[in-house]
């Protein structure tokens, strides 16, 4: 039995086929301004946007599928990694996933993060950067059957649609400098990537 996450090896032969399906994901458009919004980080405090905008500051917001994602939380555990180079070039992160505020918190705790968890429940904010993605039905099987995993209960918006795992470098004016934006999970943009666009921005 497969325990409450997809599988720790990666996606299945089904997952990766259903990734192959997706039309191109267009996402939002590095160069562009992104949207102001406001939510709720996990302790309950809410966060603007553009007040986390600083002069001469590089902003990371990386969008999770959740705390049942083992891929997501290495993701966010590689970000926690490399915190300390990540700021002392001038950067701060923001991680969001369309859970709630009480299993956000847990999620902070758990992974002991410097840097905030914010609350997209609805997914009015990945709708925003356009990267909002409804599992086909056999993956909705295959997560019930094989992983035991509900998403409608276990995430905030209580249904079948994630985010699509993405990451964004915004620069002090909103704009978007670079980004990574992929339905398959397993993937990322590399922190040596990161750095690199961070030391190029300086």
């Amino acid at each position: 039995m497969i325990s409450q996450q997809e599988s720790v090896i990666g996606p299945t032969s089904t997952e990766i086929k259903a990734f192959s399906e997706v039309e191109s994901l267009n996402g939002f458009p590095v160069g562009k301004r992104i949207p102001d919004f406001k939510t709720y980080n996990q302790d309950g405090e809410e966060i603007r946007i553009y007040n986390q905008l600083h002069e001469d500051q590089i902003l990371i917001l990386s969008f999770c599928r959740g705390d049942w994602s083992q891929s997501c939380k290495e993701k966010l555990e590689s970000l926690q990694d490399h915190y300390r180079e990540i700021t002392a070039r001038g950067a701060e992160i923001l991680a969001i996933t369309p859970q709630n505020i009480a299993t956000n918190n847990a999620l902070y705790r758990e992974l002991d993060l410097d840097f905030n968890i914010l609350c997209d429940p609805k997914l009015d904010i990945a709708h925003m950067f356009n990267i909002v993605w409804k599992l086909p039905e056999n993956i909705q099987q295959l997560y019930l059957e094989e992983y035991h995993l509900d998403i409608p209960n276990l995430n905030a918006n209580e249904s079948w649609h994630l985010p699509v795992p993405a990451i964004y470098l915004i620069n002090s004016a909103g704009e978007v400098l670079a980004k990574f934006e992929d339905v398959n999970y397993s993937k990322k943009m590399e922190i040596s990537t990161i750095l690199e666009t961070l030391d190029l921005s300086q």
